[in-house]
């Protein structure tokens, strides 16, 4: 097993923060097996439990132990996890025969199920990569129980909210969902707020009174980009743990990802041939975005000024000094890596 793979490696962030592309740079160079989003809740009973929990180091959970046990030793199969298609998506219904575009988007994920195989159906491998999108919140209770590496990914909140709109717009057309859709930030601030230990440390304490049922779609996802991401700005990186913003890693190349190699102890090993490559999870505009800037500053032309403002207003309101709706940079950098730098 290579140097750094003893440990299981975990890639944690918000949906939509280039995790997947992150992952697969890594994994690809490393020889891992790739485990993804394992905690999506139509997967099984636990996931549906736990997915998005806030969970302290000392909580007891041999529900999620026992689940955890099978993700970080790579024997948890199945279609999800391995090739990335929901097998829920993959039964046929009138409904996506009702047009040539839903049928056409049918068949897409059939295709990518043949194409994902081929790429991952894979071994044997030197270790095990698993990715989170809805583990943010219980990083510290996971750093307790198990012994693993952790790099978590930081991107800009228009660029994840633009797209879980246009994402949801999309299987909306296909006839894949309805009403809000996948990324539906009600249903999840309404699960956050039944949790009394995460009210009590995060929710209340930057919310007050604000009537977040009230926002519009891009602003209660704004408050769910800051709920997922402030715990980890507030307490920092912990041992073992390393921080990279996504739009650093688009933009400085090889140097960045040779920060993060060095502080988890993988010898700079990543696989260059992806590193000017998006994920399959980007959008097609990403793909034919002809600069650096232009990928990472697309998403300014979609929003309108007035909705910049409500947005910014909620990043203040959190007191998230990284981002801002009017920079697609982030900044105050050196001291996020210093401050992962020091944990060490």
């Amino acid at each position: 097993m290579k140097q750094g793979f003893e440990k299981p490696l975990v890639i944690a962030g918000s949906g939509r923060s280039g995790t997947t592309w992150v992952q697969d740079v890594i994994a690809s160079a490393n020889g891992l097996k790739t485990i993804f989003e394992p905690l999506l809740p139509v997967l099984d009973d636990t996931a549906k439990k736990y997915a998005d929990r806030y969970l302290t180091a000392e909580v007891e959970a041999p529900q999620l132990n026992a689940y955890m046990d099978r993700i970080f030793s790579g024997s948890l199969d199945n279609v999800w996890t391995n090739y990335r298609v929901r097998p829920d998506r993959l039964k046929p219904s009138l409904e996506q025969f009702k047009s040539c575009s839903k049928a056409r988007a049918f068949y897409r994920r059939y295709k990518n199920l043949l194409n994902n195989y081929r790429i991952y159906n894979k071994g044997p491998n030197d270790g095990v990569s698993v990715k989170f999108i809805r583990a943010n919140l219980m990083l510290e209770w996971l750093e307790a129980n198990y012994d693993i590496n952790v790099l978590f990914i930081l991107r800009h909140p228009c660029a994840v909210i633009e797209s879980k709109l246009r994402l949801d717009q999309v299987a909306r057309d296909a006839g894949l969902i309805e009403d809000m859709g996948d990324w539906d930030p009600y249903a999840r601030l309404e699960r956050y707020f039944k949790d009394e230990l995460f009210m009590q440390d995060y929710i209340t304490p930057y919310i007050g009174e604000l009537d977040v049922f009230d926002l519009s779609p891009a602003e209660a996802n704004t408050v769910i980009w800051c709920l997922e991401n402030r715990p980890i700005l507030t307490k920092g990186p912990g041992y073992g743990r390393s921080l990279a913003c996504y739009e650093t890693l688009v933009s400085s190349g090889s140097e960045e990802w040779e920060r993060i190699a060095d502080e988890l102890s993988i010898n700079g090993l990543v696989d260059k041939s992806l590193l000017t490559k998006p994920s399959q999870q980007a959008s097609q505009d990403f793909h034919s975005a002809a600069s650096i800037s232009s990928k990472l500053s697309r998403w300014q032309d979609r929003f309108v000024e007035s909705d910049k403002k409500r947005i910014d207003d909620v990043l203040t309101l959190f007191n998230i000094d990284v981002y801002s709706a009017f920079d697609p940079m982030p900044k105050n950098i050196f001291n996020l890596v210093k401050r992962a730098g020091n944990s060490h």
